[in-house]
């Protein structure tokens, strides 16, 4: 049985090793920068699902913009798929976010990421039309 928690700093590696073995990062992903900046922000948190032997098999990024609740870089090792993991992950971050009155959970699966979007439909997420843009802030 898998036990949700809040991820501490010691976990970045895991972390990071999770998001990694998922193959859910994208070229504008920089996992250890986006465990950081998650970690340190008032608005959000990163929660990670421990097996009972202590290894962080799954983990996500929740957080609540005060207009929207948003997870993102939910990932899940191969090998602990079709577990509940995912499904632990996604009940967390509903949790939380309910904690803060998020009136609603947004969430954006890359192209490509069938079994990511077969997974969030099958929680009963469902697709908007909206695009999303992105500018870089970086130098």
């Amino acid at each position: 049985m898998y036990t949700l928690r809040e991820a501490r700093p010691e976990d970045r590696q895991a972390v990071v090793d999770v998001w990694d073995e998922s193959g859910i990062t994208q070229e504008w992903n920089d996992p250890p920068t986006d465990f950081d900046l998650a970690m340190e922000s008032p608005g959000s948190t990163v929660l990670v699902a421990e097996s009972p032997q202590g290894v962080v098999d799954g983990a996500t990024i929740v957080g609540f913009d005060g207009h929207r609740g948003w997870i993102h870089m939910t990932g899940v090792r191969p090998n602990a798929r079709g577990g509940g993991v995912g499904r632990l992950l996604s009940d967390g971050c509903v949790q939380w976010l309910r904690e803060r009155k998020a009136p609603a959970v947004h969430l954006m699966v890359a192209e490509g990421n069938d079994a990511g979007r077969a997974f969030w439909e099958h929680l009963g997420y469902f697709k908007i039309e909206p695009p999303v843009y992105m500018i870089s802030l970086e130098d």
